[in-house]
Formats: structure tokens, sequence, C-alpha cells
């Protein structure tokens, strides 16, 4: 295996009895390599995005909640005017308003996360297959 710095091209040989013995190895190797290499690059991106994820998915849950308790409460206050309902009410639609102002942060935080997760994804391109021997005589 030989590795250039400056240019960032590997190249990988093998030399075996068996020509398609070489060529399965040395894919299944590139394939190895370049999983790997993926998910290193993108482990603590994918991490944080997971993490924003679960936030907003959690925040989005306490707002369908709360919405749920507002509409019970007009529900059973529907044909009475108490002062308790109306300030219970106007708590309760604070919270949810808060609650949807946090929701739309983290889906803001979350589609940041997911073009740094896309941006910092590595290219990793095989530019010449393994090739018989007989088949590189032929292409000189």
């Amino acid at each position: 295996m030989e590795y250039g710095r400056d240019h960032y091209i590997m190249t990988l040989s093998l030399e075996s009895l068996s020509e398609d013995l070489s060529i399965q190895y040395l894919n299944a190797h590139f394939d190895n390599l370049k999983n790997f290499y993926f998910d290193k690059a993108v482990e603590k991106q994918r991490s944080s995005y997971d993490i924003i994820r679960a936030k907003k998915d959690s925040i989005y849950s306490s707002y369908d909640a709360k919405e749920s308790e507002i509409t019970r409460l007009r529900d059973l206050n529907q044909n009475s005017f108490r002062n308790t309902s109306s300030e219970q009410l106007s708590k309760l639609s604070t919270e949810s308003l808060g609650l949807m102002t946090a929701y739309a942060k983290a889906e803001e935080n979350l589609a940041i996360a997911e073009l740094t997760l896309q941006n910092n994804t590595p290219l990793i391109l095989l530019l010449d297959p393994p090739i018989k021997p007989n088949e590189f005589n032929t292409l000189r």
C-alpha cells in the first residue's frame, strides 16, 4: 500500500498466485478503508445531528402535549367563563408559544447540523479498479 500525502491518492497492490483472489481482496480492502474513513470523518457531526434531532423531537412532543391540554381545558370550559380558566389558558398558551419558538430554533439547528454533516462527508473514489495482468498489457 502506498499513500501520497501531497495528493491524497492511495495505491493498493497485491501479488498472489490467483488473479481473481487478488482482485477480490483489493476490492474488499478498498471498501473497508472507504467505510472506515467515512465513519471516522463524520463521527462527531453524526453524533451532534442525532442529539439535535432527539431534542427537536422532545420539544415537539412537549408542544403537542401542551396543545392537547389547551384543547381539553377549552372543551371543559366551553360554556362557562371563569378567571381561573382564562388565566390557565393564558399560561398554557404562553408556554405553548415558547415551545413552538424552541421547536423552530431546533429545526433551524437541525438543518445546520445536516448541512455540516453533508459538507464534512468525504468523497472517496476508486480511480482505477484492479485489473488482471493480461488486461493491463492490452490497455497499454
